[in-house]
């Protein structure tokens, strides 16, 4: 767009915004649908390896849990004590106890703190699960 004559600058500069406005309100949808595939293709290359990081962080922690949920079994097994006389130690269900000796579920890591002070095997700090970031 240029300026025409006898049209001052500051004329000229409302003619434009103006017409940018009107442009801008025209072709809004094509805009923000441009914005957004660009903002994903830019989240996806700087967050996708983050992502499989963190999972695998996950699955190491998970692993880290596991082991040291079957060395607590054994423990638990050497001192001759049941799930439900773990369980009430614990104030949990006996079934809990079972799922997680049965890696149905993965303890939290207060939970598995808490175990370890009863039974007096050695805690060893395992990585955070995801929902223990937020709950901390």
């Amino acid at each position: 767009m240029r300026q025409r004559k006898g049209e001052s600058r500051e004329e000229y500069l409302e003619r434009a915004r103006l017409r940018s406005r009107e442009y801008y309100a025209q072709n809004r949808e094509a805009h923000h649908a441009a914005t957004n595939r660009y903002r994903e293709a830019h989240r996806e290359k700087v967050y996708g390896s983050e992502k499989v990081l963190r999972e695998k962080r996950k699955r190491m922690a998970t692993d880290e849990r596991k082991e040291l949920v079957y060395e607590l079994a054994r423990a638990r097994e050497s001192m001759r004590l049941s799930q439900s006389d773990i369980a009430a130690l614990l104030g949990i269900s006996p079934s809990m106890v079972s799922f997680y000796e049965n890696f149905t579920q993965i303890p939290t890591a207060g939970r598995l703190q808490q175990w370890c002070r009863l039974l007096g095997v050695k805690y060893r700090q395992t990585a955070p699960l995801k929902e223990e970031y937020y709950h901390a």
